[in-house]
């Protein structure tokens, strides 16, 4: 059993052999509206090659919406939690890991007050997302990146009560930073 443990320890640790990495990106996002602040957010990540050039990723994510009352003194916030899973292609060009990525979100939604105060519970619903990123190796273990991408949830909230806003899709841009192992 030790001999066992012993070399898959190796293998995880070596990056020669095994190709893992563990990101956390900074996102913002907007959901085109001209009255709601930019949505505001991070990304934690686990991805891991499948193939040469392809990677499977997993991961969660938070972000959080602020927008004010058009007839009131009131500021509401909407709160997105989220899992995603996804496949990547990646290709060096000039130094630059480049990567298109697409995958599969699995959102919910939390409409409040900013008393903390929940008005409305989305449930969950599943999305899409797709985009670009291009990573800069700082050293062999460590990558700099930044995304822009499209996120889309199958079930929009709309916040006619008040707002007239709809959220479920939009354009986010992120900046990360990537552990490999």
């Amino acid at each position: 059993m030790r001999v066992i443990l012993t070399l898959l320890f190796s293998l995880v640790c070596n990056p020669v052999l095994a190709d893992h990495g563990v990101s956390f990106e900074a996102k913002v996002g907007n959901a085109n509206d001209t009255n709601k602040n930019l949505s505001r957010g991070f990304q934690v990540q686990y991805e891991n090659t499948l193939y040469k050039a392809f990677r499977y990723y997993i991961g969660w994510g938070y972000s959080i919406f602020n927008y004010e009352h058009q007839n009131s003194n009131d500021s509401y916030d909407i709160e997105q939690t989220g899992y995603l899973f996804g496949i990547k292609s990646m290709q060096n060009f000039l130094s630059i890991d480049t990567s298109l990525y697409a995958g599969i979100t699995y959102k919910h939604y939390e409409h409040e007050l900013n008393t903390i105060e929940l008005i409305e519970d989305s449930g969950h619903d599943l999305g899409y997302e797709l985009g670009l990123e291009a990573a800069i190796p700082v050293n062999q273990s460590w990558d700099v990146y930044g995304k822009l991408g499209y996120e889309y949830s199958s079930n929009e909230l709309s916040i006619a009560s008040c707002c007239n806003i709809e959220f479920g899709s939009e354009v986010i841009t992120s900046i990360g930073t990537r552990f490999n192992f």
